[in-house]
């Protein structure tokens, strides 16, 4: 047989067919992975806030300890694939009737003059700032873990 003879032309063709079992419980955990990814990095979000709060704490200047206890991390929250957490100080410190309103967090956090003999200016902007070079990585991270 030549070559060139079509009648020396062969064929071989195989068909293969596969049963793929639960592929709607398959599909049903693909969609889902976009909401435990969003979870697992609203968790770690929190979880790097918490330690941010944690680290700032010693540098809350203290007189009578209302801001220093006025600290807070406040849950996540996801708008839009945009998830963010709020930290900070102010707002009421105590409890009952003791309960009073510190007001002055933001100026006592500004105020580069002050002398504290506890604590210091920008108790919360050094730690947050601190953190920044490997923030991404920790909560890629802690995200990753929780998945």
């Amino acid at each position: 047989m030549e070559d060139s003879d079509p009648a020396a032309v062969r064929q071989v063709c195989m068909k293969i067919t596969v049963e793929v079992k639960g592929i709607e419980k398959m599909n049903a955990e693909l969609d889902r992975i976009p909401e435990r990814a969003t979870r697992a990095l609203m968790g770690a979000l929190y979880r790097e806030a918490e330690r941010i709060m944690t680290a700032s704490r010693p540098l809350v200047p203290v007189d009578t300890g209302a801001l220093r206890s006025t600290g807070y991390v406040e849950l996540p929250t996801e708008d839009g694939g945009t998830v963010s957490v709020e930290l900070g100080y102010g707002g009421v410190a105590g409890k009952g009737k003791g309960a009073k309103e510190v007001g002055y967090a933001v100026y006592v956090h500004e105020n580069l003059e002050a002398h504290h003999p506890v604590g210091q200016a920008k108790y919360l902007e050094q730690p947050v700032n601190q953190a920044k070079s490997d923030m991404g990585s920790r909560i890629i991270d802690d995200a990753k873990a929780q998945l």
